[in-house]
């Protein structure tokens, strides 16, 4: 009973001492910076350490070039993620002066604070000094954060430095042994007590013996039914997979010569220049020598994880059957955990259980999901998913509503040609004297954006009267600026990119009118739409900000995340089998060995071989190269021009050779 004692009262004053003392140490978790302005390979020039009682730990301080991150994202996500604990007396970071010139703003991140610095902040806040051609900032008493004891324990609980590990390892086993001992001096009261209570138990059923055959029938009966619908529903998923795997590449309607790239920024196309993602080279190569023309359409974008990415395509595939696939996903998983379902959990394997679900958001989710609300101002995020949702719409070449005349819609055409197109716009008297009204004030109010003037009486809408303030807001600055901004509003309440230039110039936003979400226009969207009916190639995906959840807390084991993209990617496959699509996947061409997303390339590799899907080994054939092997990459790791070729160039040597598209089909009659 002593030891006991002595053991359970070593491992809390263990703990509490611990926790207090790494409290104390100015530095005591994950800390790193991000960086405005520089260029993709500069990271690779700035040098980031932390000093530990003169101790130079440079592998758990780290540098970004701030690219596909938000600010939101640094100040919330990036605040979250405590993959490190570092214990450090001081931070520094050093650059070359060329680097430092290059710099706007820098994000410094200590424990769950993100501090924010200018230029001019840094050199006032930060110790600065200079040798030769290099700059160093060395942190003083205002980067220190505050601490408590809570964060003292957090990061004394998971450190993982080497000699609290063997602490903590004591702690545990001291308090393993307490317990064992606990439960071993009370052997002989809790062994009574069982007996007592399995005594009572059987005296109750014997009381009540109705009551219970009535609860142990409910309960077989539901064990039961349970077993049959279980039963049903598998026997059923059996054979409709089956049907629908047997018509296997055999039917591929509404065809669009459209190969469609899924992905995350590999696939965007991080670290290229512009014009040289690998879809784009791809489409480049395929046309060069394909029968018949393809579009090769880019899914990818940064960040984004499988279910965010099948999501996306599922939506796609309500309306559109690409010819092909290339597939490469999986990779931001293991960080970002949007949508994240513990799939081994027995539950998540139970079809009874995904039945229910099913169910479940048919009924509620959805409604949830479509209620309308009226926002009482407007958002950055209302700006941003109105336009994704335009795009989407735009990008499913779904048909314009069309109320006025066909020569209405000409003139319109013409005008919005002139305007993207002409090198000079002056919509002459005799030209607007042939028009309709609303069609001229558009004229002269464009003749206004190109510099002639305009008397706002000859406008008698309300809409182009709003217009103009808005073009006229262009011309000035400051508090004038904001002045024409609300006229603007004053004049036509409805006009989205009047209230996003209010949140840019961050003055106070105006109340929305009831009626907004019914009545808001956007000219962006306008000159988009016209700018895709010319012909022009825009930028269709890459307006949404991905949602990330970096969430700590959940710290989701990789065995998990690789059945996590394994379902998430089979989901996919099974879904272009059924309608016939077929599919290429590709393995990442990791630049660094072992990094966080490492296990990706065996789970795609699985996949390739369990569905007999042609692969392409890009890690394997990156690896291969036997010099310069560096200059396929940009810094972080992404793959540059040379990479993005490297790529596209396989995969066009893979289709050509197995004649994955009917264009290269010699046989092929259209």
């Amino acid at each position: 009973m002593f030891v006991s004692a002595f053991l359970f009262v070593f491992t809390v004053t263990t703990v509490i001492i611990g926790s207090y003392f790494t409290s104390k140490v100015p530095f005591i978790s994950t800390t790193g910076f991000f960086i405005d302005g520089i260029d993709p390979d500069d990271p690779d020039l700035i040098s980031t350490w932390a000093e530990y009682e003169n101790t130079k730990i440079e592998k758990q301080i780290y540098c970004f070039q701030q690219y596909r991150s938000s600010v939101d994202y640094i100040f919330e996500d990036w605040r979250k993620d405590m993959r490190f604990v570092l214990k450090a007396d001081i931070v520094i970071i050093e650059m070359p002066d060329s680097i430092w010139n290059k710099v706007n703003t820098i994000w410094f991140k200590s424990g769950k604070s993100v501090i924010k610095y200018e230029k001019s902040e840094m050199l006032e806040d930060w110790i600065c000094t200079k040798n030769n051609s290099l700059i160093r900032f060395t942190s003083g008493e205002s980067q220190i954060p505050m601490k408590t004891f809570a964060d003292g324990f957090q990061s004394f609980w998971n450190t993982k430095l080497l000699n609290v590990i063997k602490v903590k390892y004591i702690v545990v086993t001291a308090l393993l042994f307490a317990v064992l001992l606990c439960l071993f001096n009370f052997r002989y009261k809790f062994k009574p007590l069982l007996i007592r209570s399995y005594q009572k138990l059987k005296v109750n059923i014997a009381k009540n013996k109705k009551f219970w055959t009535k609860a142990f029938v409910v309960f077989a009966g539901t064990i039961i039914a349970f077993i049959l619908v279980e039963s049903s529903l598998r026997i059923f998923g059996y054979f409709h997979k089956r049907q629908h795997i047997v018509k296997n590449y055999s039917i591929a309607e509404n065809s669009e010569n459209i190969v469609i790239c899924l992905g995350d920024s590999f696939t965007e196309g991080f670290g290229s220049t512009n014009g040289n993602t690998y879809p784009e080279v791809l489409e480049r190569l395929i046309n060069s020598e394909s029968l018949i023309e393809y579009k090769v359409a880019n899914f990818g974008q940064s960040g984004k994880n499988t279910t965010q990415i099948k999501d996306e395509f599922y939506r796609y595939l309500e309306n559109h059957t690409p010819e092909l696939v290339v597939l490469m996903a999986g990779s931001a998983n293991y960080w970002n955990y949007y949508g994240y379902e513990d799939r081994n959990k027995f539950i998540y394997q139970l079809r009874t259980f995904k039945l229910i679900k099913l169910i479940w958001n048919e009924l509620f989710v959805s409604y949830e999901l479509t209620e309308n609300s009226n926002d009482l101002f407007y958002t950055e995020e209302n700006y941003k998913e109105n336009r994704n949702e335009f795009y989407k719409l735009l990008q499913m070449n779904l048909p314009v509503k069309i109320e006025d005349s066909i020569i209405y819609y000409a003139d319109r055409d013409l005008i919005y040609y002139n305007f993207l197109y002409a090198d000079s716009l002056c919509f002459d008297s005799i030209y607007l004297s042939g028009l309709e009204n609303e069609l001229k004030q558009f004229c002269l109010v464009l003749n206004f954006h190109k510099g002639i003037d305009l008397n706002i009486e000859s406008l008698d809408s309300q809409y182009f009267r709003a217009l103009y303030y808005y073009i006229k807001s262009f011309k000035v600055q400051g508090m004038l600026k904001t002045k024409y901004l609300y006229l603007s509003i004053n004049e036509f309440p409805y006009i989205e990119d009047v209230y996003y230039q209010l949140l840019i110039t961050k003055d106070i936003m105006p109340v929305l009118p009831s009626d907004f979400k019914r009545n808001r226009v956007c000219i962006l969207d306008s000159l988009n739409y016209y700018r895709t009916k010319f012909g022009e190639d825009i930028d269709l995906i890459k307006v949404a900000e991905v949602y990330i959840d970096e969430n700590q807390e959940l710290n989701i084991e990789t065995k998990k995340i690789n059945n996590w993209i394994k379902s998430d990617l089979e989901d996919i496959i099974i879904k272009c089998q059924e309608k016939g699509i077929k599919v290429v996947l590709m393995t990442y061409p990791f630049k660094y060995e072992k990094p966080l997303f490492w296990p990706v390339n065996g789970v795609i590799k699985e996949l390739s071989v369990l569905y007999n899907i042609k692969l392409i080994d890009n890690f394997e054939i990156f690896k291969e190269i036997e010099t310069d092997n560096e200059s396929y990459y940009v810094s972080d790791g992404h793959c540059n021009d040379r990479g993005y070729s490297l790529i596209s160039n396989e995969i066009f040597k893979l289709l050509k050779a197995e004649r994955l598209l009917k264009g290269f089909d010699n046989n092929y009659v259209e």
